[in-house]
């Protein structure tokens, strides 16, 4: 019987010890070296992508207001304003040609439904056979060539589509480009100036001892 509860003691002390390995142990958890320098990398890119934000947003500002110097191609610009101006026209176009296909597209059908009525009125009205006759044959022939305006209007849509949404989407994203360096560029540029003109330390200290 000794032997019976030793036994049991003992696979009773096993049972707890395996308990404790299993349950978690409370505590401070210990982020790993590699997700702590990944979280790190993160926060020092938000960092400088809010402070490249901050002085691109002033110096767009300034500029405005006339308070800082804005060094542009004078002429580049104006050019720019026109590729701009003459977008809006070509958008203006296309819809308008996109409106005239839909309609004469209408249009076509109908004609050619007429000319089959006239062509089925020919056959059952004798003594107007030829009058409907000719008219289906009008109706069928105005169906036709309005096929082939359709076919001009559409192919020329698809070239105006092509060069508004493409064409000069394409270079006006190269100018928002160009815009985005130039403000990096004078951003950094007056940051420099700045910093230069700031007193350096020895400067500052001949300066205090002087008062």
């Amino acid at each position: 019987m000794m032997e019976a509860y030793i036994t049991n003691y003992t696979d009773s002390k096993y049972f707890l010890a395996s308990i404790d390995e299993r349950q978690p142990r409370s505590g401070p958890v210990v982020l790993a070296e590699e997700p702590r320098s990944t979280a790190i990398e993160k926060l020092e890119l938000v960092r400088r992508w809010s402070l490249n934000t901050y002085k691109c947003t002033r110096q767009i500002l300034s500029e405005k207001l006339g308070r800082g110097s804005r060094t542009v191609d004078l002429e580049l610009e104006a050019q720019i304003e026109i590729l701009r101006d003459n977008k809006k026209k070509y958008e203006h176009v296309l819809k308008l040609a996109q409106t005239l296909s839909s309609q004469l597209y209408q249009m076509v059908q109908t004609q050619r439904q007429m000319g089959d009525a006239f062509a089925d009125l020919s056959l059952k009205s004798i003594e107007l056979h030829e009058e409907f006759g000719y008219n289906a044959d009008t109706q069928k022939l105005l169906a036709k060539n309005g096929e082939t305006l359709l076919g001009a209007i559409n192919f020329f849509i698809s070239s105006v589509n092509t060069l508004v949404n493409k064409t000069i989407e394409d270079t006006l994203i190269t100018v928002k480009q160009y815009e985005t360096a130039r403000l990096k560029f004078f951003t950094i540029s007056s940051s420099c100036s700045t910093t230069q003109s700031l007193p350096t330390l020895p400067e500052t200290r001949s300066s205090l001892n002087k008062h």
